[in-house]
């Protein structure tokens, strides 16, 4: 089956607009989004504890837990949160935004529309967002397994039970995306609120218990730990960083609440409690000398059940939010031009966020369950799920350079000052990573590879498809004196034509000419153009151009988090009375299908295979623009790479 590749975007409308201002921007104004922030941004983080300390004295395993030890690994993790995700992203990261919008390729996006167009901006941006849907698939499988290991302590089960339930768990969560996330959505944040509150009382308790621990607020102790302990020092700090692996969450969601309720969550609520829970948990291990399953023996027993159930709840939540950011990503990478057009389901008609993309879902479900069946506990996951983020926000602070100097134009040296201290930190905690490579971190890093190969071989493709297309072009007073002189019958109607032309007849405008000998009176072809902002307004939507008696050419623009929905865009120009004919017009779309050569000068030949399987299973034009079926033509070409 051929298929049209024109990248699309997606957005809400109302009756009157196409998608002059953002969805619910008006909304953004109300209390409740500092709630909401906290079900959808710092779910993830939010279940850090479960785990993080765990993972720290496992790898500290043989040493003496002392009172200096358990104090510096406690200090590496409050200073870890503070420097991350307080000081980068929440008080500078923030800042950079795409007319709200947040994230690697948005951030790319804004870099680029600067004039910077370095080729290492674009592979840093593909890099970052391959890494991103591989945090899709290892966020829900390592935060479900943590939790659920906490029934160990509950009932003493045998661990082999813990993965027959994560991968139930992960089938259900998986299998009501379909349905959105628009009602459920509607307890995440209170549910967040009293996890957050659990936390922050946990840590209390443990601390009034032993005091000593708050001398863990001094950095002098994670440096004293770190410098006595060099051989392990670099795995230590990987460890580390699982505290914050859900920091980028911060800048991926930042367009669906806001910055200030992101930082109203954090600093109000998600930061203390996280910094009361970990001090806790330090506390804990030092009066008890208990490491294992910290979390849940911090507890008296007959809570532990509860705490199992909201912790299993937090970790669903947690991935539900990396889900929803790979459904965003996947978006604005079709709108930029950077993946084939897949279907988007839009779950509700209130915000913009809440969509659903079969075929990532699928993946993310696939490689979840995979990466359950073979690291079997969230400890053997830690490795893979580390290197992941620790990239993510290296590239984060790279773009961020960029940034400072393009937009901000800041002094050389006072970036290199910001940068310089995050680079430091960002590269020793990837370092810490990589140590682990062959124990699992391997394994962000060939998923993010196999994303950029496809991104990069659909843009190539795509772009010499679109060269082979338009070799020739057609003047448009030429052909329509030739139409005349041919005497083409032209019929009462409207024909509606998709294309990329702008300056020339559209190429299934002539296809279209030629195997039908006859025209409709009114003709309108439109070229969609992909901008590298979230949201356009009316006032710059189109620009109408009259080609020929009969003839008008638009040119609309679209932002990469929006929705084209093309009828609705003709209705409100109502050029040549469209309405008139809108039950009756016609939307004529090309349809392609790749021919393989043996020899292909354009691009490797494993290459084109790929690039034409992608084309083969890309959804039509006419799904993608909401065009009605029943008035949508397509037309055929074959065209050899």
């Amino acid at each position: 089956m051929a298929h049209n590749i024109l990248p699309v975007s997606h957005a809400t409308y109302t009756n009157k607009t196409i998608g002059t201002t953002k969805p619910n921007s008006s909304d953004k104004k109300h209390s409740f989004l500092f709630i909401a922030a906290l079900g959808v941004v710092f779910g993830d983080i939010g279940t850090s504890p479960l785990y993080t300390f765990n993972v720290l004295l496992g790898m500290t395993e043989g040493l003496n837990t002392s009172t200096n030890t358990i104090l510096g690994l406690v200090s590496l993790i409050l200073w870890t949160l503070i420097l991350i995700t307080s000081v980068k992203y929440v008080s500078i990261v923030l800042k950079i935004n795409n007319h709200g919008e947040g994230g690697l390729l948005a951030l790319m996006s804004l870099i680029i529309k600067t004039g910077y167009k370095k080729s290492w901006i674009i592979f840093a941006g593909l890099i970052g967002a391959g890494l991103l849907y591989g945090d899709g698939a290892l966020t829900p499988a390592v935060s479900i397994l943590s939790a659920l290991e906490g029934l160990q302590v509950a009932f003493n089960f045998d661990h082999k039970i813990i993965v027959p339930i994560a991968i139930t768990i992960l089938v259900v969560l998986f299998s009501i995306q379909p349905f959105g996330t628009a009602k459920v959505g509607r307890v995440f944040g209170p549910i967040m609120v009293v996890w957050f509150t659990i936390l922050a009382i946990i840590g209390i308790v443990n601390i009034i218990h032993y005091p000593t621990i708050l001398r863990a607020t001094n950095p002098y102790y994670a440096f004293y730990f770190l410098s006595n302990h060099i051989g392990i020092s670099f795995a230590i700090l990987g460890a580390a960083f699982l505290c914050v692996t859900g920091a980028e969450a911060l800048y991926a969601d930042m367009g669906h609440f806001g910055i200030k309720p992101i930082r109203q969550a954090w600093y109000f609520l998600a930061f203390p409690s996280l910094l009361l829970n970990y001090a806790g948990q330090g506390a804990f291990v030092l009066q008890s000398g208990i490491t294992q399953n910290i979390f849940f023996n911090m507890v008296p027993e007959y809570l532990v059940i509860p705490l199992v159930i909201l912790a299993t709840t937090a970790t669903v939540i947690a991935s539900q939010a990396l889900i929803t950011g790979a459904f965003s990503l996947s978006r604005q990478a079709i709108q930029l031009g950077w993946l084939p057009n897949m279907r988007i389901i839009h779950t509700s008609e209130s915000g913009s966020g809440q969509i659903y993309i079969g075929a990532i879902n699928l993946l993310l479900f696939s490689l979840s369950i995979l990466l359950i069946l073979h690291f079997k506990s969230s400890a053997n996951l830690a490795a893979a799920y580390g290197i992941s983020v620790s990239i993510m926000m290296l590239i984060t602070t790279c773009l961020l350079a960029i940034a400072m100097r393009k937009i901000w134009s800041l002094s050389y040296l006072l970036i290199g000052l910001i940068i310089g201290i995050f680079l430091i930190i960002d590269g020793m905690f990837v370092i810490a990573g990589l140590a682990k490579f062959f124990h699992g971190g391997y394994l962000p890093i060939l998923l993010s590879l196999c994303f950029f190969l496809i991104m990069s071989i659909w843009r190539k493709g795509f772009t010499s498809l679109n060269k082979l297309i338009f070799k020739k072009k057609i003047e448009f007073d030429y052909y329509f004196s030739d139409i005349k002189n041919k005497a083409i019958p032209r019929v009462e109607g409207v024909s509606v034509f998709i294309t990329h032309a702008q300056e020339s007849v559209p190429p299934i405008l002539s296809w279209h000419v030629e195997r039908n000998k006859s025209l409709t009176k009114s003709i309108i072809s439109i070229t969609i153009i992909s901008d590298n902002i979230p949201w356009i307004t009316d006032e710059t939507r189109t620009s109408i151009i009259q080609r020929s008696e009969g003839f008008y050419h638009i040119n609309a623009h679209f932002g990469f988090m929006e929705k084209i929905d093309i009828p609705l865009l003709l209705s409100n120009l109502n050029i040549m009375n469209f309405n008139q004919y809108k039950d009756s017009a016609t939307y004529y779309v090309s349809s392609e299908s790749i021919v393989v050569r043996q020899k292909n000068k354009i691009m490797p030949k494993w290459q084109t295979l790929v690039f034409a399987w992608l084309v083969r299973n890309s959804i039509k034009t006419s799904d993608s623009l909401h065009l009605p079926n029943e008035q949508v033509v397509e037309i055929g070409r074959r065209i050899a790479l």
